[in-house]
């Protein structure tokens, strides 16, 4: 009884509020309609936008709103919490539906089209197809689990990529090398292998830089391996100190590789050249980037470099010798890749790699030096193993806080670190690490805007080689370091600080890897007269780097752009000394093809100090060059003065299907998307428009002409592939579509085999010139006929194949069609004829056909004629004379032409003379002939 109760008040209820609705709008319901809105039960369909299902609720409903029932309530809020809206804004939503649901004021035009974007929610309501939509602000999602979304890690789109760079390097007072770095890719059904190998002539000696094995699987990446460099991480890689060490480790560690990248550092590294150079950056030794650079102000930006954190050399050469070589800490990190209250983890366990070779304890590392003074120690660790843990927790959506663990058995080391960004420009991580025999290391890197300050500090307490030495350094330092970029009066500027101290008094150990240095570096750059470009710079350093015992240089360069290609520099280099160079030269830019780029430049230099100068001439050339298949550049220098210099790269990528197909491509990645459309090497090498989606957005759009197409795609996305070849001569049976989730070592593969058609338009009209309504195809070689208009089609015929035209009972004939011609042919008007199918004229000599009626006469086909005679006739069977004999003979004929041949119709309405039955015996034999000649379903030149 007391339910009964409660369904009647809530009944009474809803129909108040309905009734409470429509006056409030002002509607004056007409008495017939009056029934209408008091509201009625009703089923509807609730629907989330954008969300993949739906659900049927209860509602009391009138043609202007709706209220939930209460019976339906514990639906949607299940349906709600399944599409990751927050739990505390659910009950906000249930309220304003069992309130009352109206079609909301954003919705314009037809209800069931309705789209928006609400501050927080929204309903459309259509009565008519009893439906309701529930629109949500983005604010109303629970990032923390619609972030938690992840691929299936089988691969079953696994291939092999390897990636080979050769560097030469030659230089006529140090002689030539040769650089080989190969890495390879091996994707597998349950994640990949990777290798990474190094070889240099000079030492021929091989570094295997890498040798691992890569698996994630929802949430979790394992790897396994040797690692020279270090090995890529989750956010919890900010907590690395100042490099990464060369270990073989297991790591089982969290990932959530679904969210792109992360804010990486936008530091920059700026550079003055007088004349066009290169600029290499090299990593504990070994080349691990490169590139031609033009004279004046050029940068190096952070994100052009290899991942991680370390200590980096970088040379600019220029001149034909090494014009600076400095040292700097790189940051290359993940950051902020969590959603707030999100965590990431890693454990590992392994072994560390010693950092000298026992034999001669000492690497390779020009700024090391020994001390003879101190007494002789070990240079390695007692114990190699190691196990490792570290977290790292986002605080907020600015702010990621973390923890690390290290432990080698006789040595710990414990570390904690925080990453903020206080705003969209400004940034700052600090990171503290104690080790158990009392040393200590503190790190602080900030970013401001285009000002980056970092500030590192080393304490070393034990004069025993262990954990700390190994990790940081083999004697205590501070370093300092300040990066300023800013555009100043409508100029670029910037300003570089080092300052390196050692704690040389307090250190025991014989070895020495850090000394005391440091530099200032500044330049400006500022647009001049008749469009010409001055740039200045500065130096101000305490090591002897190119100058022997200078401790300051500054220059000033002028260029002068003269034409397209030709430009003037002029440049003057100063020291304490005073002048010490001063340079002219004239440089020429040429774009040879569209692959190819030559930068050619001559100069006179003039150096020395005022006591003594010389003079000499020189000429550079720099080339690039792009191919699909590798990418190549070179600079070579020579001098009057004897100094020669080359330097040349060249790389190229291999790729290998999971079929066996290899592609070669000058691209670099760890996925690809392959096409393989094979035109059976015809003439025509349009094969369609090619169109990749990542994600659903379109990330190449692009006509090929090519066989093979390689595209490098990003890893840990979706693709779609789609070769159309509607706006090609081609069709293929074969898929024309095809789709993928990249992962480390996937090459998705699109084979067609494609088939060349041709396209011709043609207007027919029958025997009696009027026009045609239908065509139909007949054959192996049909492809498509499309109706243009009352008499006109557009037909497609694979090329070279049989096929037939028919209308009815007659066949359509064309002129010949050129198979190798890739436009569409407009064949004018042509014919569907009777009775091409017949005997011809031995049908009529005989009468065993039924003829056709025409204008009340019978006509019979007789053949098809040559208009003219040609070298397999007697020129007495040509059109011409065979009307003429047949006008003579007293027989009418009929004729129409396509092409360059008459299909001949003759016409008698008397029994045919011993004459006439003559000529037509004499035409049969001719007649069959042409017919067998001229077969409608070969119909190609």
């Amino acid at each position: 009884m007391k339910i009964k109760c409660l369904i009647i008040a809530s009944l009474l209820f809803n129909i108040s509020l309905s009734i409470a609705s429509i006056q409030s709008e002002g509607i004056i319901i007409p008495d017939e309609f009056a029934s209408l809105y008091e509201g009625s039960q009703e089923q509807f369909t609730f629907e989330m936008a954008s969300a993949p299902e739906m659900l049927t609720i209860s509602v009391m409903s009138t043609p202007t709103s709706a209220t939930l029932n209460a019976t339906s309530i514990n639906k949607v809020e299940n349906y709600l919490l399944q599409n990751n809206i927050k739990k505390q804004q659910v009950s906000a939503i249930i309220n304003a539906m069992q309130n009352n649901m109206t079609n909301d004021s954003a919705c314009h035009g037809k209800v069931a089209e309705c789209s928006m974007i609400p501050e927080t929610f929204a309903f459309s309501f259509d009565y008519e197809l009893k439906h309701i939509t529930f629109f949500a602000n983005n604010k109303l999602l629970d990032k923390n689990k619609t972030s938690h979304v992840f691929h299936d890690s089988d691969n079953n789109l696994y291939g092999f990529i390897n990636n080979m760079d050769f560097n030469y390097h030659y230089f006529s007072d140090s002689g030539s090398s040769l650089i080989l770095r190969d890495k390879s890719l091996l994707g597998l059904k349950y994640g990949n292998m990777r290798s990474s190998l190094y070889l240099d002539s000079a030492s021929n000696d091989l570094d295997v830089e890498q040798l691992s094995y890569d698996y994630e699987f929802q949430n979790r990446r394992l790897q396994v391996g040797h690692f020279k460099y270090g090995y890529e991480q989750n956010s919890t890689s900010f907590l690395d100190l100042t490099g990464s060490y060369s270990q073989e480790v297991v790591s089982y560690a969290s990932s959530n590789n679904l969210i792109s990248g992360g804010k990486q550092n936008s530091r920059s590294l700026y550079y003055l050249l007088p004349n066009q150079g290169r600029i290499e950056v090299y990593r504990e030794g070994n080349l691990i980037y490169s590139k031609n650079v033009d004279s004046g102000q050029q940068s190096l930006s952070f994100r052009e470099l290899p991942y991680g954190s370390y200590m980096a050399t970088i040379v600019v050469i220029s001149g034909g010798r090494e014009l600076l070589t400095e040292r700097q800490q790189i940051f290359n990190n993940n950051a902020f890749s969590l959603n707030q209250g999100e965590y990431d983890f890693s454990f590992a366990a392994g072994l560390l790699n010693d950092r000298y070779e026992k034999e001669n304890k000492r690497n390779n590392d020009s700024s090391a030096s020994f001390d003879i003074n101190k007494p002789r120690y070990d240079l390695w660790l007692d114990n190699n193993s190691f196990a490792e843990a570290k977290g790292t927790y986002q605080l907020f959506d600015s702010a990621l806080i973390g923890a690390r663990l290290l432990s080698n058995v006789d040595n710990t080391m414990a570390e904690i670190g925080i990453k903020k960004s206080f705003a969209t420009q400004i940034s700052s991580d600090v990171k503290y690490a104690l080790f158990d025999n009392g040393s200590q290391f503190l790190s602080a890197d900030t970013n401001i805007y285009n000002v980056g300050v970092g500030y590192e500090q080393y304490r070393s307490a034990d004069s025993e080689y262990s954990l700390d030495n190994y990790m940081l350094s083999n004697i205590g330092y501070r370093r300092l370091s300040v990066n300023v970029s800013a555009n100043i009066y409508s100029g670029q500027g910037y300003l570089l600080l080092v300052n390196n101290n050692i704690d040389l008094a307090n250190s025991q150990h014989q070895y020495v890897d850090q000394s005391d240095y440091w530099s200032v570096s500044a330049g400006y750059s500022h647009a001049f007269i008749a469009n010409s470009t001055l740039n200045f710079s500065a130096t101000y350093q305490n090591e002897e780097y190119r100058w022997s015992k200078n401790d300051w240089y500054a220059g000033i360069l002028w260029s002068v752009p003269l034409s397209t290609d030709w430009s003037a520099n002029s440049s003057m280099s100063l020291g304490h000394q005073g002048v010490e160079e001063f340079r002219n030269s004239l440089t020429n830019s040429q774009q040879v093809t569209d692959n190819l780029s030559v930068n050619t430049e001559v100069g006179v230099t003039y150096t020395g100090s005022d006591a003594e100068r010389y003079a000499s001439t020189d000429i550079s050339s720099s080339a690039n060059y792009q191919h699909r298949a590798f990418t190549a550049d070179s600079y070579a220098y020579l001098s009057s003065d004897g100094t020669k210099s080359l330097n040349a790269n060249l790389s190229t990528t291999q790729v290998i299907s999971n079929t066996g197909k290899v592609y070669i491509t000058a691209q670099k990645s760890d996925a690809y998307v392959v096409v393989d459309a094979n035109n059976q090497q015809e003439d025509d090498s349009h094969r369609g428009l090619l169109s990749v989606y990542h994600e659903q957005e379109l990330g190449y759009n692009e006509n090929i002409n090519q066989e093979d197409t390689v595209i490098a795609i990003d890893k840990y996305q979706d693709f779609n592939v789609f070769l159309d070849t509607e706006s090609s001569n081609y069709i293929s049976d074969d898929e024309h579509q095809t789709s993928g989730y990249a992962l480390p070592g996937t090459v998705i593969s699109l084979d067609m085999d494609l088939v060349k058609i041709k396209t011709f338009i043609s207007s027919f009209d029958d025997l009696n010139n009027n026009a045609i309504s239908e065509v139909k195809c007949a054959g192996e070689g049909c492809v498509d006929i499309e109706k243009i208009e009352q008499g006109v089609f557009k037909v497609s015929v694979i090329a070279g194949s049989d096929y037939g035209l028919y209308s009815q009972q007659q066949i359509c004939v064309t002129p010949s069609l050129d198979r190798n011609s890739s436009t569409i042919s407009n064949l004018g008007n042509n014919y569907c004829l009777p009775g091409l199918q017949q005997g011809g004229a031995w049908s009529l000599a005989n009468n065993d056909n039924p003829a056709i009626q025409l204008n009340g006469k019978k006509y019979y086909f007789l053949g098809s004629f040559d208009n003219a005679a040609d070298e397999n006739t007697d020129g007495d069977a040509d059109y011409p004379q065979t009307v003429k004999k047949l006008t003579a003979a007293g027989i009418e004929t009929l004729s129409r032409e396509v092409g360059n041949r008459q299909y001949l119709y003759v016409s008698n309405t008397e029994m045919l003379t011993a004459q006439q039955q003559t000529l037509l015996n004499e035409l049969s034999l001719y007649a069959l002939s042409t017919i067998e000649k001229n077969n409608f379903t070969q119909n190609w030149d």
